[in-house]
């Protein structure tokens, strides 16, 4: 009786043994899609489900103020949050990328959407130094009047659905930022200038009217 349980309990641990290295063999061997590293073992260090947690976006400009100029500077800054990074301990690079941006636009009173040309994380998901934010600067051209603008954001989330299945799966997400609203009067603050020309040009034609009366008085 003794005999049989030790001999089932060897049975065990060997089956045991053989899955973990079959796990093992999997995980090394597997390849993944637009990833540097060939050891895959680092994909344990991934989340396990779809990371939603939104960037902050910050405008420096434009803001909720009047522009005396139709060329408004649009300046904003990216921060993403710490959800979408991750340590993989012993192995280099060490940060795992979870959330990549494919795609940034921003969008003028409800109209079409104007692309952004820029590159996050295209050819690795392993960086040593990842990104933590972005910063980004354009010129808009703009007609007298009020205006709204939006920063439009498309990432993907990488995880790794389950152990027996390593690889990484992504999903497609979309982040919208808070509406800015503004307003540009590029013509209401050119008057004042050309009122100064006009008082100036009546005020020099007084002047050389006066002198011409003056001179006409003395003969």
């Amino acid at each position: 009786m003794m005999l049989f349980k030790k001999t089932s309990g060897k049975r065990r641990t060997r089956t045991s043994a053989l899955l973990l290295m079959l796990l093992v063999s999997v995980l090394a061997t597997s390849q993944v899609v637009k990833l540097g590293p060939a050891n895959s073992l680092w994909l344990l260090f991934f989340p396990r489900a779809v990371v939603e947690t939104p960037p902050t976006i910050t405008f420096q400009s434009p803001t909720n103020r009047t522009y005396d100029s139709n060329h408004v500077w649009l300046n904003f800054t990216i921060v993403k949050p710490e959800s979408w990074f991750g340590v993989a301990i012993n192995i280099y690079p060490s940060n795992c990328v979870y959330v990549n941006i494919t795609s940034l636009s921003y969008t003028i009173d409800g109209n079409v959407s104007e692309s952004i040309q820029f590159r996050d994380f295209n050819a690795s998901l392993v960086e040593e130094y990842p990104d933590r934010s972005l910063n980004f600067s354009t010129k808009l051209k703009l007609p007298d009047g009020p205006h709204n603008l939006t920063v439009n954001l498309q990432c993907d989330s990488y995880y790794v659905e389950t152990f027996d299945r390593p690889y990484l799966s992504n999903t497609q997400m979309n982040f919208t930022s808070d509406v800015v609203y503004f307003n540009v009067a590029a013509s209401t603050a050119s008057a004042p200038t050309m009122l100064v020309m006009v008082s100036t040009a009546s005020i020099a034609a007084i002047g050389i009217g006066v002198l011409f009366y003056f001179k006409k008085r003395k003969r």
